[in-house]
């Protein structure tokens, strides 16, 4: 990890920046308010007060939870065997009969952030992180202070190369603090790294308007963005407009390169994106418009076994198998392949979901849509959910006849779904995946038992 710099601040909003002193005094306040529990379950939405809370939890020793959603279930299901949990906000309404703080104290006494940062670099403390379900159900999996900001490294890196030091940029962040990739992305960033990320959540683009109204405020000129490729299909038309977004970082699905040569071609801005999982963590880099080579970075290495690939990193307990096919490349670089389970056969010749997906996304007028297969003995099936503006103006069978044209021209044609669905929504989780719960509803949707 290196040198905060004289302690950068840690947070801003419309009230200014935070520096690690106020942070350091906010989390010694909080401390004793939550030390009867044994474990603390985050759900803050401000990032800042999630990172209160993350940080009194550390020096505390008190395990730390992030459940994979904030839903009533998957909350109980996170706090399984937790003998004495307490739950720091989201809605009451939905804590049953867990104890709970929603507002957290603040404090006017004098600490020392120099010194809490010290404390936090030396602590071991457990927190618990889920996977996302979009394969099946949410897998818990063990973090702290080493790995995450060990994962928070590779966000560092792509600010690196591309000149971004603490206090030039602000981070923007609409993916949530909860999940491990804007855990890593805009928390341990901050924490580990000192960047400064807007406290607030970011989701529309009259967020990210709001943001660049407040980083200007607080006296920075640029601005990154951690966001998916979800996110950022609607966000496209803000980004192309703000000559503020100097960097756009996604993660947690591939990004179609067509809508990465957009946002490039809008000026000085670069689109990277990050390849990792909950297991690893933040892994690999990329800049989207340079092809589908991927670059290990923070002391990562890949080597192939019996059993597939592996990743390897200083600050990671143990190898991890990596959930796709990727290629090996002399150089320690690799090509991603496709999802593990992924792999489409039809007719004797293979594509993938991820990459049909793309293809999908990019439909013009297409809001938002999903390839869906059903596996049989031979020949796999596909499907697709998509989802139209209301206010394209197209038929149904216009729609449908745009799809078949968007499919036509980058793949194959065995590859064209033979049903295609139109539906007011699709449900997805804040990073933009579905999970393996509504999938099973779309197959019911589309005919498929």
């Amino acid at each position: 990890m290196k040198s905060h710099d004289g302690m950068n601040a840690l947070c801003f909003s419309d009230k200014g920046r935070i520096g690690w002193d106020e942070f350091a005094a906010d989390v010694a306040a909080l401390r004793p308010r939550i030390a009867m529990a044994t474990h603390i379950c985050n759900l803050l939405a401000d990032r800042y007060e999630f990172m209160v809370g993350i940080a009194a939890a550390m020096l505390n020793e008190q395990e730390t939870i992030l459940p994979a959603a904030a839903a009533p279930e998957a909350i109980r299901a996170a706090l399984t065997d937790a003998q004495n949990p307490l739950i720091l906000g989201g809605e009451p309404r939905h804590h049953g009969s867990f104890n709970s703080l929603v507002d957290l104290p603040s404090s006017r006494d004098m600490a020392s952030g120099s010194e809490l940062l010290r404390a936090l670099e030396a602590s071991r403390t457990r927190i618990h992180v889920f996977t996302s379900g979009s394969t099946k159900l949410p897998e818990r999996r063990v973090k702290d202070w080493r790995t995450l900001v060990g994962g928070a490294a590779v966000t560092e890196e792509i600010l690196r190369q591309l000149d971004i030091a603490p206090r030039t940029a602000a981070i923007l962040g609409t993916t949530p603090h909860q999940h491990m990739y804007g855990l890593e992305a805009t928390v341990f960033l901050g924490l580990g790294f000192g960047h400064c990320a807007y406290r607030k959540p970011v989701f529309y683009p009259a967020d990210i308007e709001t943001a660049i109204s407040d980083l200007h405020a607080c006296g920075f000129e640029r601005a990154v963005l951690v966001t998916s490729p979800t996110h950022l299909k609607f966000l496209e038309p803000t980004l192309l407009e703000s000559p503020v977004i100097r960097a756009v970082i996604s993660a947690t699905a591939p990004l179609p390169e067509a809508l990465a040569e957009r946002l490039e071609a809008h000026g000085d801005l670069a689109v990277m994106e990050i390849y990792g999982s909950t297991e690893t963590g933040s892994l690999a880099i990329r800049r989207t418009v340079e092809g589908n080579v991927w670059q290990p970075v923070a002391g990562f290495e890949l080597s192939k076994t019996a059993e597939g690939v592996i990743a390897t990193a200083p600050h990671l307990s143990e190898a991890c198998p990596l959930g796709d096919y990727v290629e090996l490349l002399p150089d320690g670089k690799f090509a991603l392949l496709g999802r593990t389970g992924d792999m489409i056969g039809i007719a004797g010749k293979r594509s993938n979901l991820s990459a049909l997906n793309a293809i999908l996304l990019e439909t013009p007028h297409l809001v938002d849509g999903v390839v869906l297969r059903k596996q049989t003995g031979d020949d796999d099936q596909l499907a697709l959910v998509a989802v139209i503006d209301p206010e394209s103006g197209l038929s149904d069978d216009d729609v449908k006849s745009k799809i078949r044209e968007q499919f036509r021209a980058h793949v194959d044609a065995v590859f064209l779904p033979k049903k295609i669905i139109l539906a007011e929504m699709l449900s997805r989780t804040p990073t933009g995946k579905i999970t393996a719960a509504e999938t099973a509803k779309l197959h019911k949707l589309c005919g498929w038992a």
